[in-house]
């Protein structure tokens, strides 16, 4: 199996995806003030040199929380975020720290001003799990043994996967990805299904993966799209849910390349980039010469 092949960039019209549905942007969750209208970064394009930037500006920038995620009754953790979408991104956060896992059962999410309740019919010592979740012990040995990752054999032809790609950034950019945000999305083969943004890469995938998870959200042969670095746990958790190729304006880590490879997860890296590349083949991929 090849450890980096390119990605050829044709566009055949007979596998050309049909239309999908509207795709659902957790940015339109955020409480309180939502911006509109272009971002700043388009609106400064506007003038020459340096754009000067009236005090009302502040209505036009996001605003940024701390949300505490409590785990049946019990503290969690808290995420420094952007404050839209509190469910999904609790729910994505506690899976993603090993607070339970996809076939738990979730009774409750509770939305407060400051906090969100988790109810889960989960075998996990929440106490424990927080140290995990803190950093107060070494969780890259063992994340695995706590997961059950069920990525779906499927194939797509590459034209049809660099069209879905190029179709989520689009999302993004129309999503203010100009002004920095960070962004994760959820595909398949036929459309873009759900997009998030937060200030950086773990929170905006905590955010998917609590839509996936939230009233038994289903996606054939999930694909996730992220602006960013993907690391280990990303890789794992979203394996879990099915997740079965992932692209990436980046690249993975030493340590999410050698789990993409053991769970058999195909990465696509700077997928951006004039040449995005297969940095791990795990034969999700068919392009032309493969039909040959």
């Amino acid at each position: 199996m090849a450890s980096h092949r390119e990605i050829s960039g044709g566009s055949s019209k007979d596998r050309r995806r049909p239309a999908g549905p509207d795709t659902a942007r957790l940015s339109d969750m955020e409480r309180g003030i939502r911006s509109e209208g272009m971002s700043l970064a388009d609106a400064s394009r506007a003038v020459e040199g340096f754009a000067r930037y009236e005090p009302g500006v502040v209505s036009q920038l996001p605003g940024e929380s701390i949300v505490r995620i409590e785990v049946n009754g019990d503290l969690a953790g808290a995420v420094h975020c952007l404050p839209d979408a509190p469910a999904e991104l609790a729910l994505g956060w506690a899976y993603l720290h090993g607070f339970f896992t996809p076939v738990d059962e979730i009774d409750a999410v509770t939305v407060h001003e400051d906090r969100v309740s988790l109810m889960i019919e989960t075998p996990v010592d929440v106490a424990r799990q927080r140290r995990v979740a803190a950093g107060w012990r070494d969780t890259l040995d063992d994340r695995s043994d706590d997961l059950d990752p069920q990525p779906g054999p499927f194939v797509i032809h590459a034209d049809v996967l660099t069209d879905i790609v190029r179709e989520a950034f689009s999302v993004m950019d129309q999503d203010r990805a100009a002004d920095g945000f960070v962004h994760a999305a959820v595909a398949s083969d036929t459309s873009v299904h759900c997009i998030a943004r937060d200030m950086s890469t773990r929170p905006a995938i905590a955010k998917i993966a609590g839509w996936l998870l939230r009233d038994g959200r289903e996606v054939n042969a999930p694909i996730l799209v992220v602006r960013g670095i993907v690391d280990r746990d990303i890789i794992a958790s979203m394996a879990g849910l099915g997740v079965s190729l992932v692209a990436t304006t980046g690249i993975p880590t030493a340590e999410a390349f050698r789990e993409a490879t053991g769970l058999g997860v195909t990465v696509v890296g700077l997928a951006r980039s004039r040449r995005p590349g297969v940095l791990v083949d795990a034969g999700h991929i068919l392009e032309e010469s493969d039909e040959a």
